[in-house]
């Protein structure tokens, strides 16, 4: 798939998000355009795209870092829905809201990320700087994966593709890591179908669960 190809499908992700805010006006969905304006940077900058890539030194950790500023965005977004739905809903007898199960989630969704980080990045030849971006990289999609699935009960009904999008999320970044630090994933079409398999529809589940909070 050409960086063209791929730019254009998280394009038009970022124009439906940007879509979806415009009519719903609410906080969370302006940082859910945040973060896929993020992830279209970071897509530029891991896939060559010259116009975006041609003047960094690195790619990769520039890459992960415009990464990092979009889990940061969906993690406010998710907050702030958390913050602001039983503001707009009487709540119901018995039903979870998410700001009662991120604790739970968070130290599970983090002990994950920890534990995926001694086992394949810490032992890796790379240098300490890599291996320490990618530790805080990991820990900030662990906590985005765990913010999103909180936020799954944050409205009137289980917002199920925040929950799986955000493990998708955290599949696909952990190939990537497989593929950097371990080289796991040689064949290259193979890796590829990975990746990108389960980040578009991370990021297409996100944006619909997203919306069906409000």
């Amino acid at each position: 798939m050409s960086a063209k190809v791929k730019l254009t499908v998280t394009g038009l992700l970022m124009v439906a998000a940007a879509a979806v805010a415009g009519v719903r006006q609410a906080p969370w969905h302006f940082f859910v355009c945040a973060a896929l304006g993020f992830s279209w940077f970071g897509d530029a900058l891991l896939a060559g795209y010259r116009p975006i890539s041609g003047q960094v030194r690195d790619p990769f950790i520039a890459g992960m870092a415009a990464f990092a500023c979009a889990q940061v965005a969906y993690i406010m977004a998710f907050r702030s829905s958390m913050i602001g739905m039983p503001l707009r809903h009487a709540r119901i007898p018995g039903e979870y809201l998410g700001a009662e199960v991120l604790p739970g989630l968070w130290l599970l969704f983090l002990l994950i990320g920890l534990l995926f980080w001694v086992v394949v990045v810490f032992r890796a030849p790379e240098s300490a700087l890599l291996r320490g971006a990618a530790l805080v990289y990991g820990l900030l999609v662990s906590s985005m994966a765990a913010f999103a699935a909180s936020a799954a009960f944050t409205g009137t009904v289980f917002a199920w593709p925040l929950l799986f999008g955000g493990v998708l999320f955290f599949v696909s970044d952990s190939a990537i890591a497989l593929n950097m630090f371990q080289h796991r994933l040689q064949d290259a079409r193979a890796f590829e179908a990975i990746v990108w398999g389960t980040y578009v529809p991370a990021q297409a589940l996100l944006l619909l669960g997203i919306s069906w909070i409000y």
